[in-house]
This record gives C-alpha cells, structure tokens and sequence, in this order.
C-alpha cells in the first residue's frame, strides 16, 4: 500500500505541470523536441467493424481529401490483445478547429486517435504503444503499480532483453502515448520510457536506377577511363577468403529463398519479425538485392557473383511499411544473434532514435558470436545530406556510404548521371560501390541497378564476412579495424582528421573498401608482446609439434612453427584472512592446448591480491606446409578472467 501511495504522490505532482500538448521526447535522457502535424493521423482500434466504419464516416464531403495507407492487423504475441490499426493521410494539414473535430469524430470507446509530428524534418507518428525500461528486471512491481494508476497496459515483455516492456495506452488514458511516456520517464522510477514511433514514408535506403555492374571489378563499364579499378578488389581476395562458415543477417523485407542464385547459400534458419515464426516472408524485393550483392553464388553459369559467394544468408523479414512497431527492428536484431548470425547487414534507417534499438545493438555488439560480438553495419541514407542517418550514426555501429562508378562520394554531380546523393559527414566510416549495381531480385529474377546506399551497406558486409572467415577469433572491433584501416584513399579528398582507425575525410570516411588488403592484413597479424591494460605477456617458441583440435579456422591436425603467449592478469579485492581464489579463463592449459578446458593458474596469492595466468596459442604453419596465422583459442588482448573468492572461515567456532 504504502508503494502505491508514493506512485500516486509522484502521479499527481506530475499532472499538475505537465499539460495534454507537450512537444517533446526523451531519448538518452535527453529532451528532443517535437511538433504536432495536423496532416496525418494514428487510429488504432480492437473492433473490426468499426474499421469498416471509419473508412466510411471519413468519406463525408467535408474531409475529402486524404490517402488511406495500407491496414494492418498487430498482435504482440499476446493471445487478448490484439488491435487494428489505420493511418489517415491528409493531402493537406486540415485546419485546427477542422482537425480537432476529425479527432472527436474518430474517438470512441472502442477507438485511440494519436496524432503525428515533425521531428527532425520527418513526418513521424505514434502508435497505441510505448515502451518502458526497468533499472533493474525485480522493478515490475513498480511498474505494474504505475500502469495501473495511468490506466495503461502491460502488453508484453521483450524475452531478448527482459528490462524491456512494451505498454498500451487505452481508451480510459487521459493522455495519449507521447505524454504518457513522458510521466513514466519522468517519475524517476524507470530507467527509459518512449513512444513507439512510425513513420508514413518509405524507410528504405535505396533509388531503383538502370545501368551496368562495375563493383566488384571496374573496368570502366559506365566512366571510362576514370572508373578503371574503382572497384573492391575482391577477386584476388577470394584466393585466401570466401565468407564460407560466415553467417549474414539481412534484416529487410526478406529474402526469396529459392532464388536459383541465391538458394544453396541460405542459411538453416530464417525468421519472420511479425509472426514470430521460423519462416521468411517477402515483403518486397529490397532484401533479395542486398543478399544477391552479399552472397550470390559464385561459378553457377547464372547470374551474378557475391562479395562473399560462399557465405550463409540469414533472412530476417521485416515488413518495413509504415506502420512497423519500433520494437521489431529490436526483435530482428537480437533474434539474429542469438541465433547464429555473425554479421548483421541493415540497409535501412530509423527516422527517430530509440533507447530500445540502441540497447539490441549493445547485446548484440557484447554477446554475439560467443562473446566476440557481432560487427553491425547500416546504410548512411540517401538525401545528400552532411549528417548521416541513425542508427548509422551510432558510434558503435559501422556506417557505410555510397561511392559512384568513378571513384567519388555519390552525389547529385557524380559521374554516373543519378541525381541522388550519399549521406555524408560525423561518424561515417567507410564507403563501398552504391549506384548501378547488378543483383538477385525476387520471382528469380535479376536487378541490373539496385542503387542507394542500401546497395553499399552489403558490399561492406561482404567484406566483413570474407574478414571473418579468414580469422572467425577476431572480435568485433578488431574486424572493424581491419575493414576501416584497409581503405584505399581516394583521389580528390584531404583525409586532414585524424580519427581511430587513421585519417579520415567527411565525405568518404577512411575511404573505399578494399577486400584484398583487409583479408590479407586478417591474415598477416604477426607474433608480438602485449603490454596491455591488465595484462602483459612475451611469446617463445615451443620445441615440439602441437595436436590442436579444430578451433575457430583451425582444422583438426597436427601442427608446427607454434608460439605461446602468457597472459598474466593483477586482481585486488577486499582484505580477507583466508582466502581462496576459483578462476578460469578462455585460454588454454600449459600442458596441453588440445583439451580446450578454460583454465587459470592462480599465483602469488596474498591477503588482498593474487595474479591470474592463462594462455594462447599462435599457429603459423601446419606440418604439410600451410600458412595458418591465428591465435587459438583468441588473441591475447580477448582473453577474458572470471574469478569467485572465498574466505575460510576458522575452524574453531564457539556458539
């Protein structure tokens, strides 16, 4: 009782400052405003009848004039709960005493109308729906507590990240989803609340143009003479690397999976974000085209060539229409990861940023690939502006713009003749053939000018598998350092900043990628001594063979030209008379590397301190001559210690 006191103590206070009409969000704990557009509405509606009724009460002469968008049934996997939804799009904002009798027409006890804003330069409405982030997941009580004191619904908890709840706002809310989430933000009681934005406009990234293929090897198809080897460089790669056992999640509209080119190179298992299903649906054909140009079979006698035509192709369906729930970019991401995928290809943007997006990105960025994290790219966007689009702009993201046939940053004056433009500026890091490129499309068929930097973002991702598949133990960030690094410097552009990974240019980041010199960097990482934060070690020579079993891209075999690693780690904790120190770590034991155990040698234990001792493992050649060059079973700098203390108590204990 006393909990629901203070909720509603914090409710009222609330209320008494905050008024129906706010114009803003939060997101990273920070305002960001908005403006209510009269020329659009959200209507969400649990009575299929009066769907129908709605389509006809707006066909009066009065309010005329508007494009109904496509109807689509939601239900968030909860068996009671499902609500019908409809966007109104007026040709023209109504006028205000014209608008606010749409709303009061519209409203009924059955019926939510939410309205829409401009954020940012975009038309962006809202849904029924928010979304809610405990501190901690035993918060729920508080949550449930204050849900009920708004007159909103818990609708769901997302199963992938379970601090995360999605709410509804109901025909008895006093207030509609924006505000609503504003209050719960605003109690202090919840870490992050925010609306569920969508967006009436296409969301995609690319511009359907005509021409020619160049990409993969430019010999001048559509600039001569200029274009002549703007392209990857990737044929000399596939020598050392082909994307095999690399997995690629290409969450879009879907893929058609038994596309001629594209059929032997999708992956096991497939995901459709709506249903919940392990199937694919196709959407449209945007996500076929960004698989063609990952991974289209190579040496088939049909069709094209992928960047990594030995990859597997996870489809991720999304339906990408208007009325798309936030969470579902979310769902798609985590679901990927947990599900195998080693790469995540994301040719679209989200108009309006969201703590709940962010946080997908972060699980999969810590917990993907075993641990190693999962590299995640995204398409910069297409509107020749200086910033670049989220979730491109998150700095842990890799953002990938569009090049032209001719070596430039695709722009409305390039040499290929489109009018569109790649965007550009802060935190773009490298960019990749994006205009007039050859790939799969759906009903089998072929797209002989799949542009946008939709067409970028998976020739990047397909480099990325090619890094990966030369050296699976790579994390995350190493990968990405090696893609950005690897760059050629393209002529015509001061690379005059300094950023992470070398110089850089607004316009074209570190440059164009280039897969021949970041495969061969991925294999060419020579022995050396760490001196690290933590951790510190020096290789020497073992003087016999090693039978190591198959780990990361090493087969099972006996091996040669083998050198070890120490990697020593200082602990401190609290002063304790007797204690006892259980540590493992994800190296390998001195004796053997081939039982593939964690282990951990614990060292100079004192009162307060001890050292922790593991080891890897660098193979160079195996016994009939190959190059290898890893580390097994990670490299030094990846070696991670989880450690539990115990203090003995005295044996002699008087009660």
């Amino acid at each position: 009782m006393k909990k629901k006191a203070f909720i509603l103590t914090i409710l009222i206070s609330l209320m008494s400052i905050i008024s129906y009409s706010q114009e803003y969000y939060y997101y990273n704990h920070t305002k960001i405003p908005i403006k209510i557009s009269k020329q659009a509405l959200y209507i969400s509606t649990s009575d299929t009848t009066n769907v129908q009724n709605l389509t006809i009460n707006l066909k009066s002469k009065e309010y005329s004039v508007f494009n109904e968008l496509k109807l689509e049934v939601k239900n968030l996997n909860t068996s009671n709960h499902i609500r019908y939804e409809k966007f109104i799009d007026f040709i023209n904002p109504l006028p205000d005493d014209i608008y606010s009798k749409q709303i009061e027409k519209l409203r009924n006890k059955t019926t939510i109308v939410s309205p829409f804003f401009e954020i940012q330069g975009n038309l962006v409405g809202t849904s029924a729906y928010f979304y809610v982030c405990l501190h901690q997941v035993y918060d729920s009580s508080i949550l449930k507590d204050f849900a009920e004191s708004q007159n909103v619904r818990i609708v769901a908890q997302d199963k992938y990240m379970p601090n995360w709840f999605t709410l509804a706002i109901t025909e008895n809310s006093i207030m509609n989803n924006v505000e609503t989430a504003n209050i719960f933000y605003e109690s202090g009681l919840f870490l992050f609340a925010e609306p569920d934005w969508r967006t009436n406009r296409n969301i995609l990234s690319n511009d359907e143009l005509y021409s020619l293929q160049w990409g993969l090897k430019n010999t001048g198809q559509n600039c001569k003479p200029t274009g002549i080897g703007r392209d990857i460089n990737v044929e000399p790669a596939w020598s050392f690397s082909t994307g095999k056992d690399i997995v690629i999640a290409i969450i879009d509209q879907g893929v058609q999976l038994d596309h001629p080119d594209l059929i032997n190179n999708i992956y096991s298992t497939n995901y459709d974000v709506a249903s919940d299903a392990l199937f694919n649906i196709t959407y449209g054909d945007h996500g076929t085209c960004c698989a063609g140009v990952v991974g289209a079979i190579q040496d088939n006698n049909i069709g094209i060539s992928g960047v990594a035509p030995n990859c597997k192709i996870m489809s991720i369906s999304l339906s990408m229409y208007y009325s798309m729930p936030i969470s579902y970019y979310a769902t798609a991401i985590n679901w990927a990861w947990k599900h195998g995928a080693d790469i995540l290809s994301n040719s679209y943007h989200i108009p309006t940023p969201s703590n709940y997006v962010n946080n997908a990105i972060d699980s999969a960025l810590q917990h993907g690939r075993n641990g190693l994290g999962c590299p995640i790219l995204f398409a910069s966007g297409n509107n020749n502006s200086s910033s670049i689009n989220y979730p491109a702009s998150l700095a842990n993201t890799i953002a990938v713009g569009a090049m032209s046939p001719c070596g430039e940053r695709k722009n409305p004056n390039s040499c290929d003749g489109e009018s569109w433009g790649s965007n550009y500026g802060s935190g773009l890091d490298v960019v990749a053939p994006g205009v007039l490129i050859p790939t799969t499309t759906i009903n089998n068929g072929y797209n002989l000018s799949f542009n946008g930097t939709s067409s970028a973002c998976p020739h990047a991702a397909g480099v990325m598998a090619l890094i990966l598949s030369a050296n699976p133990c790579l994390t995350a960030t190493e990968a990405r350092e090696i893609l950005c690094s690897t760059c050629d410097k393209l002529s015509g552009y001061s690379y005059n900043y300094n950023e992470e990974y070398g110089s850089w240019n607004t316009e074209v980041g570190y440059g164009k990628i280039n897969a021949f010199k970041a495969v061969t960097k991925t294999m060419n990482i020579s022995p050396r001594s760490y001196t690290l934060s933590g951790i510190s070690g020096s290789p020497y020579n073992l003087s016999r063979w090693v039978l190591l079993q198959q780990s990361c891209n090493v087969s099972s075999g006996t091996y040669l030209r083998v050198k070890r690693y120490e990697v020593v780690r200082d602990i401190t904790f609290p002063y304790m008379e007797n204690p006892i120190v259980y540590a493992v770590a994800n190296g390998y034991s001195a004796a053997n590397p081939n039982d593939g155990q964690p282990f951990c040698g614990v060292l100079n234990l004192t009162h307060t301190s001890a050292q922790l001792k593991t080891w890897v493992y660098y193979i160079s050649y195996s016994i009939n001559g190959q190059q290898i060059n890893t580390y097994i079973p990670t490299t030094p700098q990846n070696i991670r210690f989880n450690t539990t203390i115990y203090e003995i108590p005295e044996t002699n204990i008087y009660i």
